[in-house]
């Protein structure tokens, strides 16, 4: 969006619609419920809850002086035994001082990749093709000790097989990435890899695991034809 306080701003969008203005993009069920907490039993909080997302009713600023009051404009999640609305921490704004915090007065730059993405996907890049295991335990430690959170072996995390670190990095880019946008992409060439079924995760039919050849270069291409089009598409 456009920022009458500095020009065009990148990241302005994407804290109006995960902010508690338009609550476009609120957190799940499901990704409230895959962070380890211990208010459903387990033996640690992950450090990232907290900085991921803000309930109705939680306070902010550098003395907790305000307090979140959410706009009731989609439904509720299920935490620690009541329905709550809660909305994305992460991205917003509401860390500045202000009883109103403003969408747009945000000069964060829009994050295309983050360097804790790269080391998540060289750690399954190396349990995948049959590489350095240990390297792989070490750049996901990485990541998490990072937020603080405990390592793998502390945490109970099963980790002694390259299925198994598969598994803790697939864990670990949903609790380190959750609302930036990659969770789509990863489900989909999992599910080409055969690791999950995202047909069951995402609800799509099978079809859009592939996206449309764009009409552009059918027409400009004398070697293709629609008849080549991916199935599913018009």
């Amino acid at each position: 969006g456009d920022s009458p306080n500095g020009g065009p701003n990148s990241n302005s969008a994407r804290a109006q619609e995960y902010g508690p203005f338009w609550r476009n993009a609120v957190p799940s069920q499901a990704a409230i419920d895959i962070f380890p907490h211990v208010l459903n039993g387990d033996s640690y909080t992950d450090p990232r809850f907290d900085e991921t997302f803000i309930f109705n009713g939680d306070t902010y600023g550098s003395e907790d002086q305000f307090v979140i009051d959410i706009n009731a404009n989609s439904p509720p999640i299920r935490f620690d035994g009541e329905d709550i609305l809660a909305n994305f921490y992460k991205y917003g704004v509401y860390y500045r001082d202000q009883a109103e915090p403003s969408f747009i007065l945000t000069s964060s730059n829009l994050i295309l990749m983050r360097y804790a993405d790269v080391l998540l996907l060289l750690a399954e890049a190396e349990a995948r093709t049959g590489g350095d295991l240990d390297k792989a335990r070490d750049l996901i430690n990485q990541v998490r000790s990072r937020v603080g959170a405990p390592s793998m072996n502390e945490a109970g995390i099963a980790n002694g097989s390259a299925d198994e670190i598969v598994q803790a990095v697939i864990m670990e880019r949903a609790l380190e990435l959750v609302s930036e946008q990659v969770r789509g992409r990863d489900l989909r060439r999992w599910h080409a890899a055969g690791l999950v079924d995202a047909v069951d995760i995402l609800g799509y039919p099978e079809n859009r695991f592939l996206l449309p050849i764009p009409l552009q270069e059918i027409l400009n291409n004398p070697l293709i034809s629609q008849a080549d089009q991916n199935p599913g598409y018009n």
